[in-house]
């Protein structure tokens, strides 16, 4: 996330992240003369009160470059994007959230760094996010599955209310508190006004919550008490309106020597001895509470879970129960969501703490979703993650490893023949394949039960479509077809 002290793009320390970032991604591929792509999930273990999904700003792992919100009406961009949510929502994905960065007064430059958004938020940005609203309530996933899209809003720059004070001046600009609360205000409306009456074929909303603001921590940030008092109830109203739910989003500690720290005593609040996790969540909450702001109807909070030993289900059930044993007393519900977290690229970590949420989640319905950061510092501190993504290690354990999911590539070779590859992932292995012709085609004998190639005949000049069914030692089931045109050239 983005240290508000910076100019440009800071490191993203995982006791001090100041925004977050969400939306999830994936492959709608048009369809091309010689070569289209697929996949399919079939789910396994899942719950009906358990999303996941990705924290999606950036198409690539440059986030300078990458984000996409600012320029989405440039075509190629914008389709990079669909094919990007495709791939997503094929992987499982059911939620995608994304950040929108205020940062920059009307005419000032972004410095080629697009994940800078201007504030107020400008009628091409606004154009921007509906486009891609529309986009996200387009996809359905190759399981059947549809997404939802949150919003969050964060503050940098000429919005940063961490700089200054509103008696003197307040961000970069050192806007007077009447000019930067108008702003704020503006900026509001156009979020929500673009995003209204989006649907999704099904007749849902696309767009489910809207945050204010993310990682909010109160004591820790200059002026955020001034800032949630003085907008937030305007926020929650404009929200309601629109017929979104309006929310925050909080930070825990979670460090091991955090999460573990057992002799921990508060002085100032007593209810969190022994909980120190929840120290600045406690904290922000309070003071939500007696100061009475609407507190959110699901309490999401960062869980970047640091280990020294202890297991990642150790520590991220230990943090709800600390949840469980002090924001109650608030009058907070006991419904939690992780707004964000680490996207390892080591697989071997990735999958790990991936499947400790997904357990979490299995054992008690309180952990309603998980959404994990890309980029910046998805994977840790200088460790950008980048599309795509293996959505399906944060899924619950199941009978073994996640989701079973397959993908296909086929292109004509000519003279009327042609050849595709398959890919395999999740599941339980040994795998066991069938191809198979399913229109204009047919599988050469010595191929039928090939794991990852098939090469067979087709009707030259017409479509033609081919099937790669996966079985695994669990009984799972995945299939997918591919398509391709059939041409009497190799391409």
């Amino acid at each position: 996330m983005f240290d508000h002290l910076s100019p440009s793009l800071p490191s993203r320390a995982p006791s001090w992240r100041s925004c977050g970032i969400a939306l999830a991604c994936a492959a709608a591929l048009a369809a091309c003369d010689a070569l289209d792509l697929a996949s399919e999930t079939a789910a396994v273990g899942g719950l009906s009160t358990y999303d996941v999904g990705v924290d999606y700003h950036a198409t690539g792992a440059d986030f300078s470059a990458s984000p996409f919100l600012t320029q989405y009406d440039t075509p190629s961009v914008r389709q990079t994007v669909l094919a990007q949510l495709q791939g997503m929502a094929d992987h499982g994905a059911t939620v995608i959230s994304t950040r929108i960065w205020f940062v920059t007064s009307p005419g000032g430059a972004d410095y080629g760094e697009h994940w800078r958004a201007h504030f107020p938020m400008s009628a091409q940005e606004q154009a921007n996010l509906r486009a891609y609203a529309q986009d996200v309530a387009s996809i359905v996933g190759s399981g059947g599955n549809r997404l939802r899209l949150d919003v969050t809003t964060l503050w940098l720059g000429d919005a940063d209310y961490q700089l200054g004070n509103p008696a003197t001046g307040l961000g970069w600009g050192n806007l007077s508190a009447a000019d930067f609360t108008s702003r704020i205000q503006a900026t509001v409306d156009s979020v929500v006004t673009a995003v209204t009456g989006v649907t999704r074929p099904d007749g849902v909303q696309v767009v489910d919550t809207i945050y204010f603001d993310g990682e909010v921590m109160i004591g820790a940030k200059p002026n955020q008490e001034w800032f949630l008092s003085t907008h937030y109830p305007g926020f929650v109203a404009r929200v309601n309106q629109g017929g979104f739910t309006p929310s925050l989003y909080f930070n825990a500690a979670a460090s091991q020597a955090e999460v573990l720290d057992n002799g921990f005593v508060d002085s100032t609040y007593p209810i969190l001895n022994q909980h120190r996790s929840m120290y600045w969540i406690y904290r922000s909450l309070r003071f939500m509470h007696d100061h009475g702001l609407p507190l959110p109807p699901r309490i999401d909070f960062s869980l970047y879970p640091t280990s020294t030993g202890a297991s990642y289900g150790q520590l991220i059930g230990r943090v709800l129960d600390d949840a469980d044993a002090t924001l109650p007393s608030l009058g907070a519900p006991q419904l939690y969501g992780a707004a964000e977290t680490f996207y390892y690229l080591d697989n071997t970590a990735r999958e790990a703490l991936g499947h400790a949420f997904g357990a979490a989640a299995a054992a008690n319905s309180r952990l309603r979703r998980v959404t994990f950061w890309t980029a910046p510092d998805g994977g840790g501190n200088g460790v950008n993650a980048a599309y795509p993504f293996e959505v399906e290690d944060f899924f619950p354990p199941g009978s073994g490893g996640g989701n079973l999911v397959t993908a296909i590539a086929c292109e004509s070779s000519g003279g009327g023949r042609y050849s595709c590859t398959g890919d395999i992932s999740g599941g339980n292995p040994p795998y066991a394949a069938t191809w198979q012709g399913v229109s204009n085609t047919s599988v050469d004998p010595g191929y039928v039960h090939n794991l990852g190639y098939a090469v067979g005949s087709c009707a030259i000049n017409k479509r033609g479509t081919v099937s790669f069914t996966v079985s695994d030692a669990a009984g799972n089931v995945a299939a997918v077809q591919g398509g391709f045109q059939c041409t009497r050239f190799a391409n």
